[in-house]
């Protein structure tokens, strides 16, 4: 497979690309070097004109929208890939009732779009869709200056002293998700680390996690996020007014049914908090604490969507991230044996790398937020007008053999010696959006891991492969990275037989 790497998408100007990228292209029965996306768009450019073209945006695939929806919900990756492949780093595609988005694939038009000032990009309109799981008040679609304050509000919970004896409540929590776990047991990478990060979550929200009410909310939202995991309510959740309309479908009225009892839920804790007060140094007390442009406090609804966005970008994306750094490092013992000895000299140096690296081939999130200009942006021979929707795709801006040497092969040691480069590694985003949760992330992350790798001598299925599906927004490792227990090195082993089957239930 080849793909143009110029900045213009000029087509003598390819470079090699690696045909395993993640177990991700799919051979075609008309061209063995064509993905079936790419073999679809190919038969219909002949037939539909490229009108993009005619509106002065990037070129892209010539199909209709609903069918580039289709592509986008079941074969995100592939589809993603085919375009890149065959329009060059800046292409635009357009899903089924949502205008069309110019797609950024490498580091130097990412770049110039992070440049911008805040002024001249929203993002509200543009992740619409997102509002009925977030709520419309949330940090990840506030703009201007509501989306200062919420941010003022969380960072000093995030970030620094807030982080302040984390690392002691992630290690407690991997602990407690590990407990049942026992020589010859098999479970579910995936499954573990969403117990420890939801865990983990809570209690940086409300300042506890081991209470009744704790473990309520965590299986509502465990329920939750395991009906989002199927491409149809993939599809739901992606096109506008959609969502709405789907009452008939059992999976959707639970998800529903799950969303009013969280809500309802984090109403509860909110009323309790203001009447009792929360814990200090809470993210719930720091909402709490802040004010409206009026001088007025938030109201409820304000809090309800910034603490419903914090469990939800927070929690999956994190945990994903886990599951597919300890399908890599059980596959690599060297590295694994590499990892515990420095662990134990107190070094972090390759625990850090392997989370760069996860991160880099696996992002959680593989595009991210949809900006929208208020100014014209000149992307090389393009000049992409106001009102133009952009997204920098992170994962192909990973993808780039321009930027990393054989990107699509999993190699922590190139982030040894350096760190990762701003504009070409955007798995918390970038610009003035940037993640604000990226530290606890990664403290979660590096937390999690050093506490199994530590506690349990582990190793891979064979004849696992794992590929790639979404749930809900998160690209997880379908099947949840099935791993066994060779051995318990410390800590985990003396759970409950309802902790055991826990443990091992994929999603959970």
């Amino acid at each position: 497979m080849h793909l143009r790497t110029s900045f213009g998408g000029n087509p003598a100007a390819q470079t090699s690309f690696p045909e395993d990228c993640i177990n991700l292209p799919v051979r075609s029965s008309l061209d063995p070097r064509v993905t079936v996306p790419e073999a679809a768009a190919s038969i219909l450019a002949a037939l539909i004109p490229d009108y993009r073209l005619r509106r002065g945006l990037p070129p892209g695939p010539p199909v209709p929208p609903a069918l580039q929806t289709l592509f986008e919900v079941y074969a995100p990756a592939r589809f993603m890939l085919a375009c890149r492949r065959r329009y060059g780093p800046v292409f635009t595609i357009q899903g089924l009732g949502t205008p069309p988005l110019v797609v950024l694939a490498a580091p130097e038009p990412v770049r110039r779009l992070f440049s911008l000032p805040s002024r001249s990009l929203s993002v509200g309109r543009g992740n619409a869709a997102l509002a009925p799981l977030f709520g419309p008040r949330s940090l990840v679609l506030a703009d201007g200056a509501e989306h200062q304050r919420i941010r003022r509000a969380l960072m000093p919970g995030l970030v620094g002293a807030g982080l302040d004896g984390k690392a002691d409540v992630v290690r407690s929590a991997t602990l407690a998700a590990a407990s049942a776990l026992r020589p010859g047991d098999r479970f579910s990478a995936l499954a573990l680390a969403d117990r420890a990060t939801l865990c983990t979550i809570l209690e940086a929200l409300f300042g506890t996690w081991r209470a009744p009410a704790d473990e309520a909310l965590r299986l509502r939202l465990t329920s939750m996020f395991g009906d989002l995991g199927s491409p149809l309510k993939t599809f739901g959740v992606l096109i506008p007014g959609l969502y709405d309309r789907l009452d008939r479908i059992p999976a959707v009225r639970r998800i529903r049914s799950d969303l009013a009892a969280v809500d309802a839920m984090l109403h509860d804790r909110i009323r309790t908090a203001r009447a009792r007060g929360a814990p200090a140094g809470s993210l719930l007390s720091r909402l709490l604490a802040a004010r409206e442009a009026d001088g007025q406090p938030l109201g409820a609804a304000t809090i309800r969507d910034q603490l419903m966005t914090v469990l939800l970008a927070g929690h999956e994306t994190t945990s994903a991230a886990i599951a597919w750094a300890l399908h890599h490092i059980q596959r690599r013992p060297g590295l694994r044996d590499r990892l515990v000895a420095g662990l134990a000299r107190g070094s972090e140096d390759d625990l850090v790398a392997i989370c760069h690296e996860t991160l880099r081939l696996h992002p959680p999130l593989t595009g991210g937020l949809v900006r929208e200009l208020h100014e014209p942006l000149d992307l090389g021979p393009w000049r992409l007008p106001a009102g133009t929707r952009v997204l920098a795709h992170g994962w192909l801006v990973h993808l780039d053999p321009a930027t990393h040497e054989a990107p699509a092969e999993f190699r922590p040691e190139r982030f040894l010696d350096r760190g990762p480069d701003r504009a070409g590694y955007l798995p918390f985003g970038g610009g003035h959006r940037q993640c604000p949760g990226q530290a606890q992330a990664l403290l979660a992350m590096r937390t999690v891991l050093a506490t199994l790798l530590t506690s349990l001598h582990l190793a891979p299925l064979p004849d696992r492969p794992v590929r790639a599906m979404r749930r809900g927004g998160v690209m997880v490792p379908r099947g949840g990275v099935m791993l066994r227990v060779e051995s318990v090195l410390a800590g985990p082993g003396s759970g409950s037989p309802a902790e055991r089957e826990a443990c091992h239930a994929v999603g959970t």
